[in-house]
C-alpha cells in the first residue's frame, strides 16, 4: 500500500464526485422522517429494530415501494416470509383492504388488485427470499443487487428483513449469535460502500433496553456490532399511554394505532430529541404520519 496525502486523496474525491454527478437521496415517504434525513436515505447501511407486531416489515415494504413510485429500482430480500406473501401485502395495502380478504380469495378485492397491478411500480421491485448459499446471505444479496443495477442501469434501494436469520458464509457452528450477526452486518456496511447502494436491515432489538420511555442505540447491544456499522439506526416503538388517557387518544380507530419512530443514530445530520410520531395501519399494513400531533 503506498502513502497518499490528505490532498491526493481529496483530489481523487473530487475528481469521483463530479464524474458521478449529482445524486438524490432516496425517499421514504415519510415526511417528517425525510425532513429529519435531510431529503432521505443516502448511500449507506440503515437499521430499523422493533420487538414483533410493531409494523417493521410493513415499515421496509412501504420504503422499498416508494424507492420504486420514485423511479429507483428496489431489492426486498425476506429470510423470514415467502416472497409471495410479502407481495400480497403490497396488494392489499394499494387496494386498502386487509390482506386476508385477498388471501382469502375475495373475488372483488382481486378484481381491484388486478386494477391496479400496472400501475404499481412492481416492475422495478424484486422480492426474493433468502435462498441458502455457500457465501452466506450477503454473497447471494450482492449477486442480486448487481443483476438488478445491470438490468436498470442504476444500483437498486434493498431492503434485507430481518439481520438475525441471515446467514453469514465464514460462520462456524461454534458461533455465539452476536459473533454471526456481526460478520453479516460487517458484510452489509462493506457491501453498501462497495456498490454505492442504500440498504435497510430490519432487525430485532434487546427487549430490555427497548423497554426504556426513550430507547437509544443500546437497544442494539445483543444484535453483533450493527450499532457501529449502520450509519441511520431508527427503532419504532409503541407509546406507553399516559395513566390519564382515554382509550379513545391511545387508538385512533380499529385498526390505526400510534407508533413512535426514535431516530437514534444519524451519520448525516442531528439526532432528534423527540419521536417521529406515526400511525400504523395493521390491516392494511402501512404507515401515515400522526398529523395530529403537529
Amino acid at each position: 500500500m503506498s502513502l497518499q496525502s490528505g490532498r491526493d486523496r481529496a483530489l481523487q474525491l473530487l475528481e469521483r464526485l463530479r464524474n458521478r454527478g449529482p445524486t438524490t437521496p432516496v425517499s421514504t415517504g415519510l415526511g417528517p422522517l425525510d425532513d429529519v434525513l435531510s431529503g432521505g436515505l443516502r448511500p449507506g447501511l440503515a437499521i430499523c429494530g422493533g420487538i414483533p407486531g410493531v409494523g417493521k416489515t410493513a415499515f421496509g415494504l412501504q420504503l422499498t415501494l416508494g424507492a420504486a413510485r420514485a423511479g429507483t429500482p428496489a431489492v426486498y430480500l425476506s429470510a423470514e416470509q415467502h416472497p409471495d406473501e410479502l407481495l400480497t401485502r403490497l396488494l392489499a395495502a394499494e387496494v386498502n383492504r386487509p390482506v386476508v380478504q385477498l388471501l382469502d380469495g375475495d373475488p372483488n378485492v382481486i378484481a381491484a388488485a388486478f386494477e391496479v397491478l400496472d400501475q404499481m411500480p412492481l416492475h422495478l421491485v424484486y422480492v426474493e427470499g433468502d435462498r441458502p448459499s455457500a457465501g452466506g446471505s450477503v454473497k447471494a444479496l450482492t449477486k442480486v443487487i448487481d443483476e438488478v443495477a445491470e438490468l436498470h442501469g442504476s444500483a437498486p434501494f434493498t431492503c434485507v428483513d430481518y439481520l438475525q436469520r441471515l446467514s453469514a458464509g465464514d460462520a462456524s457452528d461454534k458461533d455465539e449469535l452476536r459473533v454471526a450477526i456481526g460478520k453479516v452486518s460487517s458484510g452489509l456496511s462493506k457491501l453498501v460502500r462497495e456498490r454505492e447502494i442504500s440498504l435497510l436491515a430490519i432487525s430485532s432489538l434487546n427487549r430490555a433496553s427497548y423497554a426504556k420511555e426513550k430507547p437509544s442505540l443500546d437497544s442494539f447491544k445483543e444484535t453483533g456490532n450493527i450499532e457501529f456499522d449502520a450509519d441511520v439506526a431508527m427503532i419504532l416503538k409503541r407509546p406507553e399511554p399516559a395513566k390519564d388517557q382515554d382509550q379513545k387518544k391511545t387508538k385512533v380507530s380499529s385498526h390505526l394505532s400510534p407508533v413512535e419512530l426514535w431516530v437514534v443514530k444519524n451519520r448525516s445530520g442531528p439526532v432528534p430529541q423527540d419521536p417521529i410520531m406515526l400511525l400504523f395501519d395493521g390491516a392494511f399494513g402501512s404507515f401515515q404520519p400522526d398529523r395530529s400531533t403537529r
